[in-house]
């Protein structure tokens, strides 16, 4: 890293790696784990919504965590986008909403 960039990326000779699922879910679950919602955040808008090969993968991490942070917006709108949602998806959802309080929310729609 050239120490200009503050994303996850590292160079290797003039070849950008970038980093795979797995690394990403590592991450986020440590930014969590951690209390660090600005990182979680920065990751999720600069690099996370950029990667279309990671569609359906990741979207329940990105729920939880969010949920965990309190930022029930972002957690809806990531829910949202989800077009055909699994049970891993619902349960991160259900899960998140009955953590702030808002477990009723499930059953108004």
């Amino acid at each position: 890293n050239n120490g200009n960039n503050n994303n996850i990326e590292q160079t290797e000779g003039n070849q950008i790696i970038q980093p795979d699922l797995a690394t990403y879910l590592s991450t986020l679950k440590a930014l969590t784990q951690s209390n660090d919602y600005d990182n979680f955040k920065k990751i999720y808008e600069e690099e996370i919504k950029q990667r279309k090969d990671f569609k359906g993968k990741i979207e329940s991490t990105l729920i939880s965590g969010f949920c965990k942070f309190g930022d029930l917006e972002i957690s809806q709108n990531i829910f949202n986008e989800v077009p055909n949602k699994t049970v891993e998806i619902w349960t991160a959802m259900i899960n998140g909403l009955a953590e702030n309080g808002l477990g009723y929310e499930v059953f108004q729609n």
